[in-house]
C-alpha cells in the first residue's frame, strides 16, 4: 500500500480531501483541498476549491501497516484493524485569507487490507511525544503534558525550579547554538547560494526566544520565502550596503531580491547574530521598526536569507499563521528580562530606548513614569512612526541612569485611553538566579 486518500465532510457538504503517499512506513501529505459551499460557513465562495499550502502545513499520519515476517527475508504489511489517526495543522489559502485547520487526533475508523509484500521492512509507526513528557511535540504539534507546580518544562522534560530559573534556563538553552552557517554563494557569478535548514532554524530560535519573553506565540518558517530572502542578502552583499529599495543598476539585482528587501529586516551581519542587532535597533530612533516587527501581532511566519556578511529576515510578508492579539507589548518585557541581552559591544538598549507598541491603544502623548525602589528614573519619551510592525509605539530613553541586573522596575503609562502598568525584573543569567 503506497497511497491513502481521506475525504471529510459535514453531512456530505464542504468536503476536505487529504491525499498521502507512503514508502517504507513513512507517510507524507501530497495534496489537500477544501471545496466550499454554503455549509462551510459565512463568507466562503460556493463551489470554489482551496488548495492546502504544503510548505506551511504539517500533517502526520499514524497507524501505518505493521510488518509481519513471512520468511526468506520478506515481510507483509498487516491489515489496519484499529483505524488511522491524523495529527498536525493544515494551512489553506482561502480568498486572500489563511485558514488554519487543527487535526488533533482525528480518527478514521475501519479496516484497511493490503496484500503487499515488501523486501525489508514496512516501517514503524512514528511515536507521538516520544521521549517527551511536557510541552508540544514539535513534529506533531500536540501537547505532551504539563509539569507540576514548582517545576517547568525544558526540551520536553520537567525540571525543578522557580519562574526566574525557568527564564534563565530557557535563555541559556536557546542561545547555545549562536553560530552561523557556511555560505556557499558567489558574488562574481551572482549565485545566492543556500541558507540551509539548520541555519534557518538557529536564526528562528533567536527570534522566537525574544517573542517567548514578550509572551507572544512563536513564528514559523515559510519556505516559500526562502528564495527572495536569499536573493535579498546577495544584493546587499554584492553592493556592500543596505537598502529596502535597491535599484535595477545594483550588482546582482533581481526583482525577487528587491521584493525581499522591501518586505524585510536587513542587516550588515549574518542571520543568527542579526536578530540581537534588530532588537537593540540602533540608528532607527524614529521607528524602531526592526524590533517592532519581531514583536509584532501582525506576523506568524518568517524566513531568512544570509551570506557571510549580510542577511534579510522576512517581516511584512510574514502575515498569517499563529498571529498574536496582544493589547500591547513592551521591550524590555513585562516580567523577567535577562540583562545579558541588554548590550552589544558598541551599543545597548538604554541608548536606543525601551519601547511599547500597540495596535489598539493610541500611545501618542503618553506620559511615562519608571521607578526603581520607589525612586523615579527620568526618561525621554518619543512617539514612533506608525505601521512599523504596530499601529502605535513609543520609545523611552533613560536619562542619567542605566538598567541594572537583578533589579525591579515599575513602568506606568498614563494620558492614554487605556493606562498601562507593568513590572520588569532583570536577571543576570550568567549566574544562577
Amino acid at each position: 500500500m503506497t497511497a491513502l486518500s481521506f475525504v471529510f465532510s459535514h453531512a456530505g457538504k464542504c468536503p476536505l480531501t487529504l491525499q498521502f503517499n507512503g514508502k517504507g512506513g513513512i507517510w507524507n501529505l501530497q495534496n489537500g483541498t477544501l471545496r466550499s459551499d454554503v455549509e462551510c460557513g459565512e463568507g466562503w465562495g460556493s463551489g470554489k476549491t482551496y488548495v492546502a499550502l504544503l510548505e506551511q502545513s504539517q500533517v502526520s499520519l499514524l497507524g501505518v501497516p505493521k510488518p509481519v515476517d513471512i520468511g526468506n527475508g520478506q515481510q507483509s504489511c498487516t491489515p489496519l484493524e484499529q483505524g488511522i489517526e491524523l495529527l498536525g495543522t493544515l494551512i489553506v489559502e482561502a480568498g486572500g485569507t489563511t485558514l488554519e485547520l487543527g487535526l488533533s487526533g482525528l480518527n478514521v475508523q475501519g479496516k484497511i487490507l493490503t496484500d503487499a509484500v515488501l523486501t525489508g521492512t514496512c516501517g514503524a509507526d512514528p511515536a507521538v511525544c516520544e521521549d517527551r513528557v511536557c510541552g508540544q511535540d514539535p513534529a506533531f504539534g500536540v501537547s505532551c503534558g504539563t509539569c507540576a507546580q514548582g517545576s517547568f518544562c525544558m526540551e520536553g522534560h520537567c525540571k525543578d525550579g522557580t519562574p526566574a530559573q525557568e527564564a534563565c534556563a530557557r535563555f541559556n538553552q536557546d542561545r547555545i547554538a549562536l553560530y552561523e552557517g557556511n555560505w556557499n554563494g558567489n558574488v562574481s557569478s551572482c549565485s545566492g547560494g543556500i541558507m540551509d535548514s539548520p541555519w534557518q532554524e538557529r536564526a528562528l530560535k533567536m527570534a522566537n526566544l525574544y517573542r517567548w519573553f514578550a509572551d507572544l506565540p512563536p513564528l514559523a518558517l515559510n519556505t516559500s520565502l526562502y528564495g527572495e530572502q536569499q536573493s535579498c542578502a546577495l544584493i546587499m552583499h554584492a553592493n556592500n550596503t543596505l537598502s529596502h529599495n535597491p535599484g535595477q543598476s545594483w550588482k546582482c539585482y533581481t526583482q525577487n531580491g528587491a521584493d525581499g528587501a522591501g518586505n524585510s529586516n536587513i542587516a550588515t551581519m549574518p542571520a543568527v547574530g542579526a536578530v540581537d542587532l534588530y532588537m537593540i535597533d540602533p540608528g532607527n530612533a524614529s521607528t524602531m521598526g526592526h524590533r517592532r516587527w519581531i514583536l509584532s501581532n501582525w506576523i506568524g511566519y518568517t524566513a531568512f536569507g544570509s551570506t557571510s556578511k549580510y542577511s534579510c529576515m522576512a517581516t511584512i510578508s510574514g502575515e498569517g499563521g499563529q498571529m498574536a492579539n496582544k493589547s500591547w507589548t513592551a521591550w524590555p518585557p513585562a516580567g523577567f528580562y535577562p540583562i545579558d541581552w541588554h548590550a552589544m559591544s558598541w551599543t545597548n538598549t538604554d541608548q536606543t530606548g525601551w519601547s511599547i507598541q500597540s495596535d489598539t491603544i493610541n500611545l501618542n502623548g503618553a506620559q511615562v513614569t519608571i521607578t526603581q525602589n520607589g525612586q523615579n528614573r527620568a526618561v525621554k519619551v518619543n512617539s514612533l512612526a506608525a505601521n512599523y510592525g504596530s499601529k502605535f509605539a513609543i520609545s523611552m530613553t533613560p536619562i542619567g541612569w542605566t538598567t541594572q541586573p537583578n533589579t525591579t522596575y515599575q513602568v506606568s503609562v498614563n494620558g492614554i485611553s487605556q493606562p498601562i502598568s507593568y513590572k520588569i525584573q532583570t536577571l543576570d543569567c550568567s549566574q544562577s538566579p
